[in-house]
């Protein structure tokens, strides 16, 4: 699978530098000028699901993000990235509705390689200091089994 990255405005806490992927979990990889997420790779059962995914990124400052790209495993309908003051510890967990109530939405993508959600130029959302990353996974999976599949996104960063 492709790896794919997220460019923020500024640089996250250090606790996002290189993430908990080595541990196989969602991770957030910082380099200066983009943040990549990556979901590790999870499992989802036959028929559709939405699983939740907390990173651990989590924002020193404000940030402006202008568009996303992402990338899914067969089965994959669209993942959209969202940031939450409600900070939880890294995990992948089947979503709960009650959870997603104090979620902010920042971007998303469909299913496939490299599709893109752009703003207009000078246009960017703003995501407040403090904010966990968190990302929500959709897979419609026709097969009869469980799947294991890995999410990635990338949001480019303009000036706020």
């Amino acid at each position: 699978m492709k790896r794919i990255g997220i460019a923020l405005v500024a640089v996250l806490t250090a606790a996002c530098s290189g993430g908990n992927k080595s541990a196989g979990g969602p991770g957030v990889d910082l380099t200066p000028s983009s943040i990549d997420i990556d979901t590790g790779k999870f499992v989802v059962p036959a028929g559709e699901s939405f699983t939740c995914i907390y990173t651990d990124g989590i924002t020193d400052k404000e940030y402006s993000i202008a568009n996303a790209t992402g990338d899914q495993s067969p089965g994959g309908h669209h993942v959209t990235v969202y940031y939450t003051s409600n900070v939880q510890p890294p995990d992948i967990h089947p979503c709960k509705d009650s959870e997603m109530l104090n979620w902010n939405f920042l971007a998303g993508a469909g299913a496939g390689t490299g599709n893109t959600q752009f703003l207009p130029a000078g246009l960017g959302l703003r995501v407040p200091p403090g904010m966990q990353l968190v990302l929500q996974s959709h897979y419609i999976n026709a097969t009869p089994d469980s799947e294991t599949v890995e999410d990635t996104m990338h949001l480019q960063v303009v000036d706020a």
